[in-house]
């Protein structure tokens, strides 16, 4: 009977033990793909914060052109000889160590500082490819994910290496904006300048980040673009904050005769703005306005007053 369970006790104790190794499990696997995740290269950054734990924690900084010419050098007191280097796109770390007991290579976590638009830095977000050293702990190597800063690599003695991504979450191919119009009723026979437009992108997004070249109004006319206009020249005057809510807008005008040619009279014309920021992501934004006709004299020098093509015509009105 001992013989039959002797087995069954090795395998639960050896269960036991595996959580003792600080293996932090995840989901995906070391080229998954990630379908809502993008790559940041390391050349977007100019600096990687890596730490290390060999008994003390080390914070160890360099720059992206050290990391891309001679590579970063670090000596642990066990005496791991790291190199941290870069190919322009992943941050590579080697280590060596004469074999003692396998325990070298120890990083926690790494941060890339330096990309516009994310002030708090990016963290490790895969584990690219990997060398593993004599008697290494593969697993380990997801614990220099993200900034938990609890776990460390074990990834052995001699040579050993790890290849590292840094991700974000990837941009919305398109984002709504919200666009507000006016005046919001047309009258087509106005001799007016312009319609104006306010185009609010959702947080975190800059209106100041518009490519003002890109914007169409329905899909075929652009905006006024010539500088000598102030609105178009003048951060001050296209960047508002029109309906005060605390979010700024990017102004526009589009030439009133031109819209009007173009314009349908109905109870709710929509207005569809599209467009793109400076760094390739679109943007389209709705309105509804009302078109209405002009005046019109009725015969013995009567007016009749302004009337939406609804059906529910404005009464007639006479001015003697």
């Amino acid at each position: 009977m001992d013989s039959i369970w002797a087995p069954i006790v090795s395998i639960a104790l050896l269960v036991a033990w595996i959580p003792t190794l600080g293996v932090v499990p995840v989901e995906y696997g070391d080229t998954a793909e990630f379908n809502s995740m993008t790559v940041v290269p390391v050349s977007d950054g100019t600096s990687v914060t890596i730490y290390e734990r060999t008994g003390d924690w080390f914070a160890l900084t360099y720059t992206v052109a050290t990391l891309s010419g001679t590579g970063g050098k670090f000596d642990s007191g066990a005496h791991e000889h790291y190199t941290f280097t870069t190919d322009g796109t992943y941050l590579i770390s080697d280590c060596y160590r004469t074999y003692s007991n396998g325990g070298a290579h120890n990083i926690v976590a790494a941060r890339l500082d330096g990309v516009p638009g994310y002030p708090g830095g990016i963290w490790i977000g895969e584990v690219v490819s990997y060398v593993l050293g004599r008697d290494g702990i593969p697993e380990t190597r997801f614990s220099a994910l993200g900034e938990h800063m609890e776990n460390h690599t074990r990834f052995g003695d001699e040579n050993s290496q790890l290849v590292f991504a840094f991700l974000v979450e990837s941009a919305p191919t398109e984002i709504e904006a919200e666009v507000e119009c006016g005046p919001q009723t047309l009258n087509l026979g106005s001799v007016g300048n312009w319609i104006t437009c306010y185009i609010e992108l959702p947080v975190p997004y800059d209106p100041r980040d518009i490519n003002v070249n890109t914007i169409l109004m329905n899909g075929v006319l652009s905006p006024e673009l010539d500088p000598k206009y102030g609105f178009v020249n003048s951060e001050d005057s296209y960047i508002v904050d029109h309906d005060e809510d605390g979010i700024e807008e990017r102004l526009v005008k589009f030439d009133r005769e031109d819209v009007q040619d173009m314009a349908i009279i109905t109870r709710q014309w929509e207005i569809t703005l599209t467009g793109s920021l400076v760094d390739g992501t679109d943007f389209v934004g709705h309105e509804v306005i009302m078109t209405i006709y002009p005046q019109a004299k009725l015969m013995g020098g009567a007016e009749c007053t302004e009337r939406p093509l609804n059906g529910n015509y404005n009464q007639a009105q006479s001015y003697y």
